[in-house]
């Protein structure tokens, strides 16, 4: 019977796979740019309707907000 470790190990090696072919093949996380940049831009005096935003004002709003509380970490 294999060990509790060689378990986790197997179910993580199959979940990284199949995740790693659903993020390739779907789109997952192309839109974060998006949220980055305009929200960096926020920090620099423009206004969120200078650009068109393909979301709300609430979810540039928190990523600017967010980015200013953990401070140059996020790059």
């Amino acid at each position: 019977m294999p060990s509790a470790f060689f378990r986790l190990l197997l179910f993580l090696g199959l979940f990284g796979a199949i995740f790693f072919l659903f993020s390739y093949n779907s789109g997952y996380g192309y839109d974060a740019y998006e949220y980055l940049i305009i929200a960096r831009t926020l920090d620099q005096g423009y206004q969120l309707y200078d650009f068109i935003p393909s979301k709300s004002y609430l979810l540039y709003s928190s990523t600017n907000l967010l980015l200013g509380i953990l401070g140059g970490i996020i790059t």
